[in-house]
């Protein structure tokens, strides 16, 4: 029997999954990793907030929001921007 073991997880990949430029299994894992490191879930959410507030200065589209999961002991279960 073979175990799957993730990557670890990089710099590139916080950035492309920032950029929506993740494939979906990656994405899944990243999603998960984001739960179990909240320094790295604000910096995230960060990021996703400063890409939204950049399209809105620059007359983008905004899309819809990403919903981080919470990391465990996080009080809300709200999405990045509440």
């Amino acid at each position: 029997m073979t175990m799957h073991t993730a990557p670890p997880v990089t710099e590139s990949d916080l950035l492309a999954f920032v950029d929506g430029q993740l494939p979906p299994t990656r994405r899944t894992e990243i999603e998960d990793y984001l739960v179990r490191c909240p320094t790295a879930a604000h910096r995230v959410a960060a990021d996703l907030a400063l890409l939204e507030g950049l399209r809105l200065l620059f007359g983008r589209p905004v899309t819809v929001p990403v919903a981080l999961p919470s990391p465990r002991g996080w009080r809300s279960q709200t999405s990045f921007l509440a």
